[in-house]
């Protein structure tokens, strides 16, 4: 989805155009940590809860950044109802921010852990969530988007139940096949 010099420009404009951007959430508390960086439950001006994924791309090779800046691209073109809700992007102390959707009730890695542990998943939400999650996937393939990093801790489940489709840093764009022409 990007050049090879795309991501070292981008990050430059979002330096330079969301220098500030940080003011305006305060930290509620840490919800995840990995490789990338870590991800924060923050409050935004208005007090509206979200979600802000901050990868520190100081010791990244050039292709580590592609990938990062790839996710703000590849977030930022998507508007479904199982997709995770990208708000805004933007760079401060060579750390890039995500902001998105908090979903409430968490991943479906976790749930899963639940219903294991005693707390069963009933027939019905098990095919509303693949259903869901059929619907999503349709979307991404529709826009030609391979997320190709699915799996339980990357599907989050909002406050109302909804499935949401996330984490999408490995996400390809695709050319789907030409149809050859035939003499019918």
């Amino acid at each position: 989805l990007l050049t090879a010099s795309v991501p070292f420009l981008l990050l430059q404009t979002l330096t330079c155009c969301f220098l500030f951007a940080m003011e305006n959430y305060s930290v509620v508390k840490q919800i995840g940590e990995g490789s990338y960086g870590k991800v924060s439950l923050v409050r935004d001006a208005a007090g509206k809860s979200c979600v802000m994924k901050v990868v520190d791309t100081r010791r990244m090779s050039a292709k580590e950044k592609k990938g990062a800046m790839n996710e703000v691209k590849v977030l930022s073109a998507l508007k479904h109802p199982y997709v995770i809700r990208y708000y805004e992007s933007f760079l401060t102390n060579s750390k890039l921010h995500i902001v998105m959707a908090f979903a409430e009730k968490g991943d479906l890695y976790s749930r899963i852990k639940q219903a294991k542990a005693g707390k069963p998943i009933s027939h019905d939400q098990v095919i509303e969530w693949l259903t869901q999650g059929s619907l999503a996937l349709k979307y991404l393939h529709d826009k030609h988007i391979l997320h190709r990093d699915l799996k339980p801790q990357n599907v989050l489940v909002s406050r109302e139940g909804r499935l949401k489709l996330a984490d999408f840093g490995l996400a390809r764009a695709f050319v789907p096949p030409i149809r050859p022409f035939t003499h019918e």
